[in-house]
């Protein structure tokens, strides 16, 4: 007889946009689960790439770059490819990854990183990096990310910080056959950054309704803060922010 997984029977609604999931999906598949996937915002790229294309293009005036996200890293190799410059245009250049899914697009590419594996909040991140002065720092990321990394880098020495949209995070309700899927119910459903959670909401006033009884499960301590701003009183949130801690805080909840 074949050990029962830890998941199995279990219904858990992914919010990630489809570029991003399959880890996660897999993880959860592998554990058990059946994956719902409810997609709740799209990565789009940046209105205009004058700006980043000006940083890369010049990439060897700084001497760090800071990624914050894996869909930071995708943005940067996919723009790179998309110039004609080879990642060795980045050996130098200290690249610090907020988090082992932030580096590994990085590392498939032999690009070398430090990793600031538990670094979950912008705070966290700048402990980690260590001395920063008169470092010039690149710093490509989302159209909605919020001044707190740039304040912080710049109060710990920082020579420059060019603040860089790399990519745009924008939310959507998730498509009709995921609102199907909802109707049928979930046992759980994972949030990975506040936009997730706003792109919920905009299915509608019944939103709330739809993922009742659910486990709430947030990657960080900023998804856990949004979650419970909109309204959801209990939100687990994961030890590590990843993919393999989503899960492990899965199963830790789900378990009778």
């Amino acid at each position: 007889m074949r050990p029962i997984k830890p998941l199995s029977g279990r219904r858990v609604a992914v919010t990630r946009a489809p570029q991003q999931a399959a880890d996660l999906c897999r993880r959860l598949s592998e554990v058990g689960a059946s994956v719902v996937r409810c997609p709740t915002i799209q990565i789009d790229p940046p209105d205009s790439y004058g700006a980043l294309d000006a940083a890369l293009s010049d990439i060897r005036d700084y001497t760090m770059m800071v990624i914050t996200s894996s869909n930071g890293s995708r943005a940067i190799l996919q723009r790179l490819d998309e110039l004609g410059v080879h990642t060795r245009e980045l050996r130098g250049l200290e690249v610090a990854a907020m988090g082992p899914a932030t580096a590994q697009p990085l590392l498939d590419r032999g690009v070398r990183t430090t990793i600031c594996s538990d670094a979950a909040t912008s705070e966290l991140l700048l402990e980690r990096l260590g001395s920063l002065d008169g470092q010039r720092v690149f710093l490509p990321r989302s159209d909605i990310a919020d001044n707190r990394l740039v304040e912080g880098l710049l109060s710990r020495g920082v020579a420059e910080v060019n603040d860089v949209e790399a990519y745009r995070t924008v939310p959507m309700a998730p498509p009709p056959q995921s609102r199907k899927q909802l109707e049928l119910g979930v046992d759980a459903i994972c949030f990975t950054s506040p936009s997730t959670v706003a792109g919920l909401q905009l299915m509608g006033p019944d939103w709330r309704g739809l993922t009742s009884g659910a486990l709430v499960v947030a990657i960080g301590p900023t998804t856990a803060a949004a979650a419970k701003a909109a309204g959801i009183p209990d939100v687990l949130q994961a030890r590590q922010r990843s993919t393999s801690g989503l899960v492990a805080a899965l199963i830790e909840g789900l378990q009778p």
